[in-house]
C-alpha cells in the first residue's frame, strides 16, 4: 500500500494544483498536455496499489477487505468520477471545497429564528411602580 500512496498523492497535488492554475486563467478545463501524465501516474497508482493488495474472497457485503482495497477498487470503477474535476474547472476537486458554498462555515453565519416573546403567567412588578 506504501507504493501506492506517493505516486497517487503526487499525481493528485499535480492535478489539483493544475485545476486551481486553469481556474485562475478562465480556462473550462485543465489543458490535456498538463492532465494526461498526471491522470495516467495516478492511474497507474491505482493498479499497483490494486496487485499489492489482495481481494479477500467472500460475499461483497459481509467480507472485509484489506485497509484500502475498497477506496482503490472506487477509484478503478469510477475514475471518470474522481477525475471530473479535470475536465470541468467549475467541478471542485475535494468535497471540502465543495460543501463551502452549500453550508455556512459557522454557527454565527446560520439564519436566526426570530426570537418569540415570552408570555407572562405572573403580573409584572416594577420595582418603583408595583403590579401592573
Amino acid at each position: 500500500m506504501a507504493r501506492l500512496a506517493v505516486p497517487a498523492q503526487r499525481a493528485l497535488r499535480g492535478l489539483i494544483k493544475a485545476w486551481h492554475d486553469a481556474r485562475d486563467a478562465g480556462l473550462p478545463a485543465i489543458p490535456a498536455g498538463v492532465a494526461g501524465p498526471l491522470a495516467t501516474e495516478f492511474r497507474r497508482a491505482v493498479r499497483v496499489g490494486l496487485a499489492s493488495v489482495p481481494r479477500i474472497p467472500g460475499p461483497k457485503n459481509s467480507t472485509a477487505q484489506h485497509p484500502g482495497r475498497e477506496l482503490l477498487e472506487f477509484c478503478r470503477d469510477r475514475e471518470d468520477d474522481v477525475l471530473r474535476f479535470t475536465t470541468d474547472t467549475r467541478v471542485w476537486p475535494t468535497n471540502n471545497i465543495s460543501e463551502r458554498g452549500v453550508r455556512p462555515n459557522s454557527r454565527r453565519q446560520q439564519p436566526q429564528p426570530p426570537k418569540s416573546r415570552r408570555t407572562q403567567t405572573a403580573p409584572y412588578h416594577h420595582p418603583h411602580m408595583g403590579a401592573c
